[in-house]
Order: structure tokens, then C-alpha cells, then sequence
């Protein structure tokens, strides 16, 4: 089946059509078109992330370095089980998913689950913050702890 996702409609600047575009890209593996919604003064946080990892990402160009980083280690192959729940603030959505990355070095899969808050400003990602187990990723590059349950 040949892949028909159009990557070049961006006019939906919506927290809701930021998101779906993101993901578009995400699923299509175009981090360069994707890493163009990424607001000059973004910030990620990852309340979760294991030690030696980094906890809050700021700044657009340190969000960049970041996402070419981790598209070289990993990439996104399917979403699944995706509720986007729209908030009183209207720049903000909380998102719930499913989905499958597959490591890039040895194409061995890992299915993960998120929650995700997401604040767009001006048609681009303001702050992105995951809520996710990381000893799923961890365990694609054996650094799970031993018995730890992923």
C-alpha cells in the first residue's frame, strides 16, 4: 500500500491541528519538517525520565538537538489508542496514547503508552510535557534495570 499522507498542509494552527500534524510527521519520519513547529522558546519536561537522562529541555534549538538525537535512536511506527482532551485553556490539550517505536539500530519494537500535556502558541509547540514509563526505551538499549517490569 503506498503511503498518501499529505505533509504539506499546515494551515490548521490549532493546539488540536498542531498535534495531528506532529504526529503526521512523526509517523512519516519527518523530523526536519516536524522540528519546524517548535516554537523558539519551547521547553520539554519529562517528570520521569531515569537518571542521566534529561529531565527539562529549553529552548527551541536545545529541542531540536534533542529530537535529531532521539530520531536517530528510535522512530514512531504506529499511534494507537489516541484520545486528545481539549481544556478550558485554549492552548492547551492533554493527550492520551498508545504506540510502537522501533529502534533504530537493531529494528527490535516497543510498545509505549503516554499522557502528554501540550501548550501551542501561535501554531507552534510552546511546552510539551510526557508522562511515560522510560524503562520501555531503556530496555531497547539493555539499560532497564534486571527484573525491571517494562
Amino acid at each position: 500500500m503506498t503511503d498518501t499522507t499529505d505533509t504539506t498542509d499546515t494551515t490548521d494552527t490549532t493546539p488540536v491541528g498542531v498535534f495531528n500534524r506532529c504526529m503526521e510527521l512523526l509517523l512519516v519520519n519527518d523530523i526536519p519538517t516536524f522540528l519546524t513547529l517548535v516554537h523558539p522558546d519551547a521547553v520539554m519536561e519529562f517528570p520521569f525520565t531515569p537518571p542521566g537522562r534529561p529531565r527539562r529541555i529549553e529552548g527551541g534549538e536545545a529541542v531540536r538537538e534533542y529530537f535529531m538525537n532521539y530520531s536517530r535512536m528510535m522512530g514512531t511506527s504506529e499511534v494507537t489508542d489516541l484520545t486528545v482532551h481539549e481544556t478550558k485553556d485554549p492552548e492547551v490539550l492533554v493527550i492520551e496514547f498508545a504506540g510502537t517505536s522501533t529502534a533504530t539500530a537493531t529494528g527490535e519494537q516497543v510498545d509505549l503508552a503516554f499522557v502528554s500535556v501540550l501548550r501551542v502558541r501561535d501554531g507552534l509547540v510552546l511546552h510539551y510535557r510526557d508522562y511515560w514509563n522510560p524503562l520501555t526505551t531503556l530496555a531497547l538499549s539493555n539499560e532497564a534495570p534486571p527484573g525491571a517490569e517494562v
